[in-house]
């Protein structure tokens, strides 16, 4: 399969005459084109529609390279139809069509029900939205919960604490 960078430096410049040419005549063009297509975009491409075809190198031609192999790469896809929307950034709206990793940790991390929108979730998903949580109460298991509660050393200097009759008494640091 071409990588990104082959297929926009091989398919450059064309205008939407040679592409419907390219997609009549060229498997090759059709089958790079359905390969990339759905690398990016984790979706077939209708090719019974001469228009998807077109559409499809449209996407490809003047997307961002940064944010086409991004998708490329992603671990988390929407369901088809499905539309995430931050309200205080409209600039982080995501669908099947521009949802990258990122994007979608974000969603996930300010609405976790919108979990049920993907179609695809890696393994270690909550740990990358949410953090490590399992080792962090691991770490803290061995610390006490309240450090009132927490015994002195046999060593340490005895405290002094008052009585109801407002004497003062040494408390001991040893258990009873």
């Amino acid at each position: 399969m071409m990588t990104l960078e082959q297929y926009k430096e091989q398919y450059k410049g064309m205008s939407a005459a040679e592409v419907r040419g390219l997609i009549a005549r060229s498997a090759e063009f059709r089958s790079e084109t359905e390969k990339l297509y759905k690398s990016i975009y984790h979706n077939h491409l209708n090719k019974s529609c001469g228009d998807c075809w077109i559409d499809a190198y449209i996407l490809i031609m003047k997307g961002n390279p940064e944010k086409l192999k991004a998708m490329q790469e992603k671990r988390y896809d929407l369901r088809a139809g499905a539309v995430l929307v931050d309200p205080k950034d409209p600039t982080k709206t995501a669908t099947t069509h521009n949802i990258t990793d990122e994007l979608a940790i974000h969603h996930l991390r300010i609405h976790p029900t919108c979990k049920r929108l993907f179609s695809v979730l890696p393994d270690n998903w909550e740990e990358e939205v949410y953090g490590k949580q399992e080792d962090e109460a691991a770490a803290n298991a061995g610390a006490p919960a309240d450090e009132s509660k927490a015994e002195a050393p046999a060593d340490a200097p005895a405290e002094e604490e008052k009585t109801a009759d407002g004497k003062k008494n040494k408390k001991s640091n040893t258990k009873k």
